[in-house]
């Protein structure tokens, strides 16, 4: 066995990500013919010790998540702080944004609500500069 794969149980346990996350990114980059990310020895999956993406997608959430804390400090519902991210992430519905923020799943479009929290954060503190 080549030494850069290691099992996708011990991997997702060291880059604290979800098995399953693994294995939906192993059918999808089977259906596109990807096969640098996985491989299948003796019947278990096992994942490149580079997976690409990981590092990235933890420091995607921790800065989603600060984003969130920070900003829901201004309004009295997570409805409320929703529909005024709709008009940054207008593919998504408010109920869709609702559940997001009280389920507190970031994964599907993280880099997307990073955009619009920082996107709210910066008007808002526009509005705050104009009201002084």
């Amino acid at each position: 066995m080549n030494d850069e794969f290691i099992p996708v149980g011990i991997f997702a346990k060291i880059n604290e990500v979800k098995i399953r996350s693994l294995y939906v990114s192993y059918f999808y980059d089977r259906k596109i013919g990807r096969t640098d990310r996985f491989k299948k020895i003796d019947g278990r999956l096992y994942v490149t010790s580079f997976y690409p993406q990981t590092k990235k997608i933890h420091d995607d959430i921790e800065r989603v998540t600060e984003l969130y804390y920070e900003i829901s400090k201004n309004y009295e519902s997570d409805f409320l702080l929703a529909k005024d991210l709709l008009k940054f992430l207008p593919f998504i519905t408010v109920y869709n944004i609702y559940q997001t923020l009280i389920v507190f799943k970031f994964q599907k479009h993280t880099v997307k609500f990073i955009e619009a929290f920082e996107k709210l954060k910066a008007e808002r503190s526009k509005d705050d500069s104009q009201v002084v």
